[in-house]
């Protein structure tokens, strides 16, 4: 049931590409977020493995790694920004990625893993209402259909996983 809803979740985000067609940008993008998803979505694994090892360990060693892959980038970058900006990011690097993560390390170590794996999926319908919000999107059909099946597909999990437990 649970491994039903992770596929679910996934047809709802193949679901929501206007074109699934490798060149058009948006399937691309999907694509590569819902890979990125995927993996992300399989570290409740691999902290629930490595619970011995504390979170703020866990968490700093995930950024170390993370630091490794961004340094040869770093020559290709234009650090040329206001001073606003560099306060904005120092910002969104305490708070969004710092703490938000460190959270996150903590809840997918004592979690079932099932749980952030298919709720994480809900940043596909949370993008959708934002750009309908925010940019006027139009929400077709098809993206609804794609957002039920993940918003259907992560209560289901969640429903599933309580009603075993009691």
């Amino acid at each position: 049931v649970e491994w039903f809803a992770v596929v679910v979740c996934l047809a709802g985000c193949i679901i929501v590409v206007p074109e699934f067609n490798l060149r058009h940008e948006h399937a691309a993008g999907m694509l590569a977020g819902v890979v990125s998803g995927t993996l992300y979505a399989a570290l409740p694994l691999l902290h629930q493995r490595a619970a011995a090892i504390d979170n703020t360990t866990r968490t700093w060693g995930q950024f170390a790694f993370a630091l490794l892959c961004v340094l040869p980038l770093l020559p290709t970058s234009d650090w040329s920004l206001k001073a606003s900006d560099y306060y904005q990011l120092a910002l969104l690097g305490v708070v969004c990625t710092v703490i938000a993560h460190g959270l996150w390390v903590k809840v997918t170590t004592e979690l079932p893993a099932i749980y952030p794996a298919v709720i994480y999926y809900l940043y596909v319908p949370l993008a959708m209402l934002s750009s309908a919000y925010f940019l006027n999107e139009t929400m077709s059909g098809r993206k609804l259909l794609g957002a039920a099946l993940i918003l259907g597909a992560s209560c289901g999990a969640t429903v599933y996983r309580l009603a075993r437990r009691n």
